[in-house]
């Protein structure tokens, strides 16, 4: 099973680095990983509908911010929310008329029904493949602190990038969600 600190390895190990034994270690590879942990995650988690990451809600309407104009209701995105994916759809073509502004959906329905990406996850019920390709993300963002050459960086983007592909493929044989931000699925729906 994935750990925290079994990912900051693998990512420290792919860059040349040496292991930690805890996170808590005073070195500059425990400090440096340890930051880089979350951002990635988050920016990771938000690239793509990773399956362990979906969430659904019920939200309730914001009685203390509506909109001054344009919509009725305004609705607080769930505070785990990194990326909507769905708002009161039945399938995967949006049918009503919704705006995202300052962290609320702003929208004249009275009810929604929220599909997002969390990033309030377990990493324990992620694939093998995502932590492969999450563990290279952060060796990514640990180059430019830890590794001494451009040269690995380059050669770190390019394992990140195959390891998201793969990842990806994996992910997406688990699911028939269709992103509908997609040009050509927006034409088949007029």
């Amino acid at each position: 099973m994935a750990s925290k600190i079994s990912i900051i390895n693998f990512a420290l190990t792919l860059i040349g680095g040496n292991p930690i034994s805890s996170l808590e270690e005073k070195s500059v590879s425990a400090s440096t990983a340890n930051l880089m942990y979350g951002m990635s995650l988050d920016s990771i988690l938000g690239s793509h509908p990773w399956t362990f990451a979906i969430m659904r809600k019920n939200i309730e309407i914001s009685h203390n911010s509506s909109p001054a104009w344009g919509y009725a209701n305004s609705f607080n995105l769930p505070e785990d929310c990194l990326r909507i994916l769905q708002v009161n759809e039945l399938d995967f073509l949006p049918n009503i008329d919704y705006k995202v502004e300052n962290r609320r959906i702003l929208t004249d329905e009275s009810t929604v029904n929220l599909l997002y990406i969390s990033n309030d996850i377990n990493i324990q019920h992620a694939s093998a493949t995502f932590v492969e390709a999450f563990a290279s993300k952060i060796a990514v963002n640990l180059c430019g602190k830890l590794a001494d050459t451009s040269t690995k960086l380059t050669a770190m983007a390019a394992i990140y990038a195959n390891s998201l592909r793969i990842a990806i493929q994996a992910n997406d044989t688990e699911t028939s969600y269709v992103e509908n931000n997609s040009s050509w699925v927006r034409a088949r729906a007029r």
